[in-house]
This record gives C-alpha cells, sequence and structure tokens, in this order.
C-alpha cells in the first residue's frame, strides 16, 4: 500500500490501488477504491481519464463478491459521466 500511494503520477497510483483492492476482499477494499476513485480526478487529460476508468473496469472483473463488484462498476459509470457532463 505504502509504495502504491507513493506513486507521482495518479494515472499510476490510481490504477496500482484498485490492482490492489481488487485482489483481496475485506472491508479495507473499499476504503482503497475510494482512494482510487479520487485519484482518477487528478488525472488532468480527459482522454487520459478515460483510458484510466477502462483500465479500472477491467481489473474489476476479478472482485469475487459481486455485490462490491456492481458497486464499483455503478462508480465507474458515474465517473465517465461525470467526465462528459463537465466538457
Amino acid at each position: 500500500m505504502p509504495l502504491a500511494k507513493s506513486i507521482n503520477d495518479p494515472y499510476y497510483r490510481s490504477l496500482s490501488l484498485v490492482s490492489i483492492a481488487s485482489s483481496i476482499s475485506t472491508k479495507k477494499s473499499k476504503a482503497i477504491f475510494e482512494s482510487a476513485f479520487k485519484e482518477v480526478n487528478n488525472v488532468n487529460e480527459e482522454w487520459r481519464r478515460i483510458e484510466l476508468l477502462g483500465k479500472i473496469t477491467k481489473n474489476l472483473k476479478i472482485i469475487s463478491d459481486s455485490n462490491q463488484k456492481n458497486r464499483m462498476f455503478e462508480k465507474v459509470l458515474m465517473l465517465s459521466s461525470k467526465g462528459k457532463e463537465e466538457a
């Protein structure tokens, strides 16, 4: 975790946090996902944010808890819609 949080680029920091959160099945993963999704907003280029959301979506496929998986997919959808509205 500390290593992922120390990454300077928000794109890769977010991707790393999602990868960690997707591979664990604890309540702590929710907080890690929230941190990762906050980092999405720190990516300056819109095209890069959209690319990041696509990569996050691929990582979410490995989550075994279907309720959590669905909540995370909803969050990705909200983030992608938010980007669209701001444009």
